[in-house]
């Protein structure tokens, strides 16, 4: 049985994924769990260690042995570690909008145009200020270079043309994970919500691809 979990980015929630989770094809199955950290019941900050380990986690309570990994922003971040540490976990994977190292420019830029967004409006899309400011701390020090290497799932990387500040990152995942694809398509930072059909299209005709796990049944 196919299943996809699906990792939402920095200012999303799960239902982030509705789109996605929709158009799944017959008979597969889907998990959109929050990104630990994230979650505004949750009473932890933002860990990428820590997040992976939450999504292992779910795997197990669902019993599910491997899963093909879906992903856009911090949940890219999230995947690309998960699938490094945990291979035989992920069976194909696929990243949108991801970093391998925080350049200094968006560790200053972010919490800045944080600050330009209202509570009240931050609040109305689940999203936690305090949350949010923590992951960006969290993100200064994020270096993934030696993660990559170590990533055996197959894996598309789908880029949005207008992602400008995004398509560096993008093309470093692309580079430095063994065999992975680069797409790009219309749309901008965050597919999976700003271009769902384009997103869907790229992402569910790579997972369904024959032959690409790399990780035999065990």
């Amino acid at each position: 049985m196919n299943h996809v979990v699906f990792l939402h980015g920095l200012g999303q929630t799960p239902q982030s994924w509705q789109e996605q989770v929709v158009a799944l094809p017959q008979g597969w199955t889907a998990s959109a769990p929050w990104v630990h950290g994230l979650d505004l019941a949750g009473s932890h900050d933002f860990d990428v260690d820590a997040a992976v380990a939450a999504v292992v986690t779910g795997l197990d309570a669902g019993g599910v042995r491997r899963a093909h990994v879906v992903a856009v922003g911090l949940g890219a971040v999230v995947a690309t570690r998960l699938a490094a540490r945990f291979a035989a976990r992920v069976d194909r994977m696929v990243l949108s909008g991801g970093q391998v190292r925080q350049s200094g420019l968006a560790g200053w830029l972010q919490p800045r145009l944080l600050g330009r967004v209202s509570d009240q409006r931050m609040q109305s899309q689940g999203i936690n200020r305090a949350r949010v400011m923590a992951v960006v701390r969290a993100l200064r020090d994020l270096d993934l270079r030696e993660d990559l290497p170590q990533v055996v799932a197959p894996t598309l990387v789908v880029h949005g043309s207008t992602d400008r500040a995004g398509r560096p990152g993008d093309r470093a995942l692309a580079a430095g994970i063994a065999g992975a694809r680069y797409e790009q398509v219309d749309g901008g930072q965050r597919l999976n919500t700003d271009n769902p059909r384009a997103f869907n299209a790229a992402a569910f005709a790579f997972l369904a691809e024959r032959g690409l796990s790399a990780v035999p049944d065990a």
